[in-house]
């Protein structure tokens, strides 16, 4: 009876259109990876996703999948900006991108510390200066957070 129920469970589930070329199976794997890969993402990177600022500069590397959560105006002289972003691309994909920008655009950005799951980017030149920086977090989920502050040149 058990084996029964099973089979009519499976034989009812998912059935391919006739004018299908792929299985019930095929599809409903394919569905199941989408929505536990978004799912997982979701709860990794968090929904919130805000538009990216005005004071980002043009052609800025964020990642592709990055979740921008925060950006503040610090009250600081000279002004300073901050975006908080969670991503799953690697680390080393960020700092890489970043400095490939730095050098397209002019823009000093040096690897400065790389401790416990922290990497540090200073960023100078281009208008900004201070304490611009960008900060690569490694957290204990899997993803990564970008924290960028850039500050105006003094």
């Amino acid at each position: 009876m058990l084996l029964a129920g099973i089979v009519l469970t499976g034989a009812c589930s998912g059935s391919a259109l006739p004018d299908s070329k792929e299985s019930a199976s095929d599809r409903s794997d394919r569905s199941t990876v989408k929505t536990g890969t978004d799912a997982e993402t979701d709860r990794l990177l968090g929904r919130a996703d805000v538009s990216a600022p005005d004071w980002l500069p043009r052609h800025f590397p964020l990642p592709h999948d990055r979740r921008i959560y925060s950006k503040t105006d610090v009250g600081s002289v000279p002004p300073a900006h901050q975006l908080q972003a969670r991503t799953m691309t690697l680390q080393a994909e960020i700092r890489d991108t970043i400095v490939q920008w730095g050098l397209d655009t002019d823009i000093q950005v040096e690897e400065v510390s790389n401790r416990r799951g922290i990497m540090v980017l200073s960023v100078s030149g281009g208008g900004y200066g201070g304490a611009s920086s960008v900060q690569i977090i490694e957290e204990p989920r899997g993803s990564r957070r970008i924290i960028l502050t850039l500050q105006d040149a003094s």
